[in-house]
Formats: structure tokens, C-alpha cells, sequence
């Protein structure tokens, strides 16, 4: 009888909390451990016993109960299954969210099954269907092709698996703030959802098998690209259904095998069900490109409305405070006659005479003190408004482009036979034409802001020099005062009173749309094209009566609509993959 295999300790760890075995899960790459603890938090060891980081999840104050993990083939993002009917995808080095999946709007649902695998098909190149051909093709080229002659039978393939996003700058981290999640706001999360794509990995695909207590099954590629749900292949009832358990498959075939249990306990037992994904097939060799590159586009356009949710926050500071400090006064002037204060301080700059409540609100109300906050506000909002635009917003658009821009180019490849994902190369162009609408209407943000910014520091000067000299009163006035009036720039300060002060041009990007508007507005927009040469209209020279123009340059609006014809593209292309 041969010896028994002895198995050596490699490290020992004491935990201060029961787990679960069935929540354990080893990094495929690296030494690492997951372990899921009774507390419903996640534990990631080295094999020495360092802890590298615990994940855990709360949704409003609730924590939720951990159902599954498992680590992605390549060991770089674990897969966490948690009661809420989401599949959050962390880090291998931290607890930051990846990428979060929604595999069921049910409540009370279960994740029974999660896994996660690879599928290599072995795309030809051109070499290899020629030196398939035979004694042929050898005769032909004198025993075949060697060396660079080889090689460039290779070049189509090359060309299309070129990347050109590794070219271009990163995208910059996000500041983290109550408007929007966090999921972009380290640099380790931004890296892993815009990894550029790798030419090694045309040939693989990464597949989430994750099975449903409703007895559905739930499909995803590349981390996040969504397949779709199916139901359960087996027939059910109200009293019985039959959820997924166990799965397994080898990476060079598209049949998986799936293990189902029945819930009833009258008709119980185990049914193996083979599962054939269709859209896994050779000859389907743009498959990891398109559904690569669908998957940054999707991330990208999440970044994009954060970005754009920011830039709203940001306007709307701009507007809050001022609008109390004005508001005031307003109030008294309607009081004391027919004055408003933007009238008031025109009459003041021009004239050199101060109406009585203005001058007892620059002084008394606003003073030194309301001055500062104000101007702090403003220098704040406008410079993270600059900011926002500039280094995150035109170069998402710019990457958003590069995306589409090849996204294009293989879906008229195909055209007019089905691409691989179904998305036709109209659905793109006019993908294309929102975005150069929406980086045309972010250009002139930026330009605006910049006016603002120039406003402000001319007109904020005037109203601290005017506060200061009212305050000290007429006899304090000295032989400077002509000095200082000669560099006043009196154009900028007129300018901003009559504009800025009490309409900021900043309102048409960022203040919401009325709910009936809106409406309208979204449905105008879906049949409507192209949207460019209009925007470019609606900025330049618009016309007051035409509400379409009036609203399209709203950048909120633009970014939904955006992620609508994206959505509707996904949709499109989950009907090239069918499940069998």
C-alpha cells in the first residue's frame, strides 16, 4: 500500500470570530485568503497571517448578510454576493468597489450559486487558415511563409487589438463628497475600472455565473458587461423551484454544466443541466475587444455623470449664499420704494451716490465679515467648477470619443451582417453626435466659468473698496480716492451687475429642468439628429422662442440622454448572446 501524501503547514492563523467554510475562497495569482467571517464582513489575509483589509456592507445603517465570493481567474478582484441582491467586485490590495451588479430587484433573494471563470477561443489569424490549406500553399510559397512574411499575415488581426487609450492620460480621481459614491475617488479604483485592454486577452473572456434563489440565472462578461437573466431551464411552480447550486466548465468550451436543486421537499432531487452560451463561439473573434471596450464605455459614462453630478453641486454654491445675501435686500428696497439691488449698485458705480438702504446693507448687513464668506464661496465653487471641466469632464468626453470612434469602425466591419454584440454603426454615429454635442457644451463652460471668475474678482474688489469707505465715512476720504477710481474696472463691474449679479449665464448648464420641460425635452431629444450642429446654434445664437434650444444645452440632460441611447445599444447587443 503506497504511503499516504503528507501535506506541510505552510502558515497557521488564530481568528478572534467563527467563519463559514463555505465562504472561503484562495487568490488563483496571488497568496491571498478570503475568508468570510460570522459578522457578515469579508477578511483578506496574506499567508503569513498580515491582514491586508476587511469589506463589509451597510445600506442605510442596515449591514448586510454576506451570501458568496469568489475570486476572479486572474486573482485581481474578488466577487462578493451580499443580501441586497448585489454583486460588488473589490480590489485584490483594497476594499474600494469596483464595479457593483444588481442581480435582482426581488427582495428577500439569495445568491445560491456565484462563479467565476474563463473562456479561451483561439481566434485563426490569417497564417494559420493558410497553412491549413495544405500541400497547396506550401508549394506556393515555397514551403510557406517565415520570419516578418509570417508575421504580417497577422497584421489585420494586430491592427484591430491595437490600443490607443494606453496613449492617453489617466483619468483623474474624483474628490469624494455626499453627492455621489466613492467608487471613483482613489486612484486604485479608477486604474481597475479603466484598465486599458490587453491583446493578450482577445482570445479569453471572463464569465459570472451567478444563480438566484428565484431560480434565475444571471450572466455577466468582463466584470461588468451584462449578459442578461434567464429563468431556470426546468419547469416550476409556485410550491417548487429550482435554483442553481453548483457549476463547472473547462475554458475551451462554450457548454457549462450547471447542478440544480429543487426547493420542494416532495419532489426533491439534483438535475444537471448543460448550458450552451452561444455568443462563446470562435469565428465570433471581436467578442473580448467589443464587449472590453462596451464595459469601459459603460464605466466611462458612470464617471461622466459623477463628474457632471459634481459640477451641479458646484453651480449650485455659487448661487446659494449670494442669493441669500441679495434676496435681503431686495426685500428692503421693495419696502422703501422701486428699487431692486442690481438698479441700486449700477446707479452707484456710475453715479458715486449710494441710496440709503444700500449703504446700511454694505456696512451693517454684509460688511467685512459676509464679504469674505461670500468671496470664499464663490473662489471655491468657480476654481473646483474650472477643475472639474477641465481635468476630468473634457478628457472623459475625449476618451468617450476614442471608445465610440472604434466601436464604430467594427460595427461597420460587420455591417450589414450582425456584429458579434448587435449594435449597429447608426446607434454609435449618434452616440457620437452626443457626445461632440455635450463636449461642445462643456467647452463653453469652461469659457464661462472663466468670465465668471474675472467678474467676480472685478466687481467683489469694487463691493470690499465701497464697504471699506462707507464705513469709515466722508472725512476719511483722502487724495487717493481719484488714484483708485482710475483702476476700477468699471466695464467688468457694470458687466456683472447687469448679468451675473442676478442671472448667472452658468443657469442654462445646470439649473434643472421643470419636470413637464423635461419631459418634453427627453422626447424631443430621442428624435432628434444631429445634435452638434444645434447645440453649436442654441450657444452662438439662439433662439428665445424655440424651448428645444432653450434646454439643450442643459448638461444634466445631455448626460441621461447619453446614457439612454448607450442603454438602448446594451439592450440591443445582450439579444447577439442567447443562453441555451
Amino acid at each position: 500500500m503506497a504511503n499516504p501524501v503528507q501535506l506541510r503547514v505552510i502558515a497557521e492563523k488564530t481568528l478572534h470570530s467563527p467563519t463559514n467554510p463555505d465562504l472561503l475562497a484562495y487568490s488563483p495569482s496571488m497568496e491571498l485568503l478570503a475568508i468570510g467571517g460570522a459578522d457578515h464582513n469579508v477578511l483578506i489575509y496574506r499567508l503569513n497571517g498580515q491582514r491586508v483589509f476587511s469589506a463589509s456592507q451597510k445600506v442605510k445603517g442596515v449591514v448586510l448578510d454576506l451570501q458568496k465570493l469568489v475570486w476572479k481567474p486572474n486573482g485581481q478582484l474578488i466577487a462578493i454576493a451580499w443580501s441586497d441582491g448585489t454583486v460588488r467586485l473589490i480590489g485584490a490590495e483594497s476594499n474600494k468597489t469596483v464595479h457593483q451588479i444588481t442581480v435582482s430587484e426581488e427582495e428577500d433573494t439569495e445568491v445560491t450559486c456565484l462563479a467565476w471563470t474563463t473562456y479561451s477561443a483561439t481566434s485563426q489569424s490569417l497564417g494559420d487558415i493558410l497553412s491549413e490549406a495544405g500541400s497547396l500553399w506550401k508549394d506556393a510559397t515555397e514551403g510557406g511563409l517565415k520570419g516578418k512574411s509570417a508575421q504580417l499575415l497577422d497584421l489585420p488581426r494586430d491592427l484591430a487589438a491595437i490600443d490607443i487609450e494606453s496613449s492617453l492620460p489617466k483619468l483623474s480621481v474624483l474628490p469624494s463628497g455626499g453627492t455621489t459614491e466613492d467608487i471613483f475617488s482613489s486612484r486604485a479604483s479608477v486604474g481597475a475600472l479603466f484598465r486599458p485592454f490587453d491583446p493578450k486577452d482577445n482570445d479569453s473572456i471572463s464569465i459570472m455565473v451567478v444563480g438566484i434563489s428565484t431560480g434565475h440565472i444571471h450572466l455577466t462578461i468582463f466584470d461588468s458587461f451584462v449578459i442578461g437573466t434567464f429563468p431556470s431551464p426546468l419547469k416550476s411552480s409556485k410550491a417548487s423551484r429550482h435554483q442553481l447550486i453548483r457549476h463547472a466548465s473547462h475554458p475551451h468550451h462554450a457548454v457549462h454544466g450547471l447542478l440544480m436543486k429543487s426547493t420542494s421537499t416532495l419532489v426533491g432531487g439534483l438535475y444537471f443541466v448543460p448550458m450552451h452560451l452561444g455568443f462563446l463561439t470562435s469565428e465570433r473573434s471581436d467578442l473580448s475587444l467589443l464587449a472590453s471596450r462596451s464595459s469601459a464605455l459603460q464605466n466611462l459614462l458612470r464617471y461622466i455623470y459623477q463628474v457632471q453630478t459634481l459640477m451641479t453641486a458646484e453651480y449650485q454654491a455659487t448661487q446659494d449664499l449670494p442669493s441669500r445675501f441679495l434676496g435681503n435686500i431686495d426685500e428692503t428696497l421693495a419696502e422703501h420704494g422701486d428699487w431692486t439691488i442690481a438698479p441700486a449698485l449700477y446707479h452707484q458705480v456710475v453715479t458715486g451716490h449710494t441710496l440709503p438702504e444700500v449703504k446700511e446693507w454694505l456696512v451693517d448687513e454684509l460688511a467685512e465679515r459676509g464679504h469674505k464668506r461670500w468671496d470664499k464661496t464663490l473662489t471655491t465653487a468657480h476654481t473646483t467648477l474650472l477643475k472639474l471641466t477641465h481635468t476630468h469632464l473634457l478628457p472623459a468626453l475625449e476618451r468617450a470619443s476614442l471608445l465610440l470612434s472604434r466601436l464604430h469602425g467594427l460595427a461597420s466591419y460587420h455591417h450589414p451582417s450582425h456584429s458579434p454584440l448587435g449594435f449597429s454603426p447608426t446607434q454609435i454615429k449618434n452616440l457620437l453626435d452626443t457626445v461632440a454635442a455635450l463636449n461642445l457644451a462643456a467647452t463653453r463652460v469652461l469659457a464661462t466659468t472663466v468670465g465668471e471668475v474675472e467678474g467676480w474678482a472685478a466687481f467683489g474688489g469694487w463691493v470690499r473698496g465701497e464697504i471699506d469707505r462707507l464705513a469709515a465715512g466722508e472725512s476719511a476720504a483722502g487724495a487717493d480716492d481719484d488714484k483708485e477710481a482710475a483702476t476700477v474696472p468699471t466695464a467688468k463691474i457694470l458687466e456683472y451687475i447687469q448679468g451675473s449679479l442676478t442671472a448667472s449665464p452658468l443657469a442654462q448648464f445646470f439649473t434643472p429642468l421643470d419636470s413637464t420641460v423635461a419631459e418634453s425635452h427627453t422626447e424631443a431629444l430621442s428624435t432628434t439628429t444631429p445634435l452638434f450642429p444645434i447645440m453649436a446654434k442654441a450657444l452662438n445664437s439662439p433662439d428665445p422662442t424655440n424651448a428645444f434650444q432653450k434646454a439643450l444645452p442643459n448638461i444634466a440632460s445631455l448626460t441621461a440622454h447619453l446614457a439612454t441611447q448607450a442603454a438602448a445599444a446594451r439592450t440591443r447587443d445582450r439579444g447577439g448572446g442567447e443562453a441555451e
